[in-house]
């Protein structure tokens, strides 16, 4: 069982996926970085699969992919703004 944190933790860090339209649309055509915002939302809910099934026999592993999950979000929107 897992504590009411963890699970808040997971879902807060997937959450930012629900603006992932607007990620998409600012996206430009034709562009390298197409192919990563298209894999995005699979490595987002991949990775909060992970971190909840990580979370009874390895902690660290959880808060390690929880920290990787935010900064991706941060990468992708970086990634499209420029």
């Amino acid at each position: 069982m897992r504590p009411l944190p963890v699970k808040l933790a997971v879902i807060a860090a997937c959450l930012p996926l629900v603006a992932y339209p607007a990620l998409l649309s600012r996206c430009p055509a034709d562009s390298p970085a197409e192919i990563f915002v298209y894999l995005y939302p699979v490595y987002v809910l991949l990775s909060g699969v992970c971190a909840w099934l990580s979370w009874p026999a390895r902690k660290e592993v959880f808060y390690i992919l929880i920290a990787l999950l935010l900064l991706t979000h941060a990468a992708m929107w970086a990634l499209v703004s420029l």
